[in-house]
């Protein structure tokens, strides 16, 4: 893949083989989850049953997927295993805490498990599809 962007993109390519990249990455992810989760009984439609925990899941994967990429780019001698474990477990702690956060939001439930459940499973996603693309 990144053949492919350096062919087409060089400097696309070269920009996303710098972590600071995807620290930045990390932290827009994050200030969009906050922003987002300080609104107040907002929903979005929901069109099937598991709506809810697959938007998070697909949410803290690409969080996720972020802060793997930022640990290999800046640690490339650390131990892939080492990268998963840490990915599966910054997105589980954003879980927890963007649930804990929602408790203090009026509309908003928080300290939901079936949503921190979905959300380290993004996270956990992340670090195998993270260890495919290396």
């Amino acid at each position: 893949m990144l053949d492919y962007l350096a062919f087409r993109f060089p400097a696309l390519a070269r920009l996303m083989s710098r972590p600071q990249f995807w620290w930045f990455a990390v932290a827009v992810w994050f200030s969009v989850l906050f922003a987002a989760s300080a609104q107040a009984g907002v929903l979005p439609p929901m069109f099937f049953t598991w709506q809810d925990k697959v938007e998070h899941a697909t949410y803290f994967c690409a969080g996720g997927l972020c802060f793997y990429f930022a640990l290999r780019l800046m640690f490339p001698k650390m131990p892939v295993a080492r990268a998963m474990l840490l990915t599966s477990a910054f997105c589980s702690i954003m879980g927890m805490t963007d649930e804990f956060h929602q408790s203090f939001v009026p509309g908003r439930s928080g300290n939901d498990l079936g949503d921190w459940i979905a959300d380290t499973v993004g996270g956990i996603i992340a670090a195998l599809i993270g260890r495919k693309i290396k």
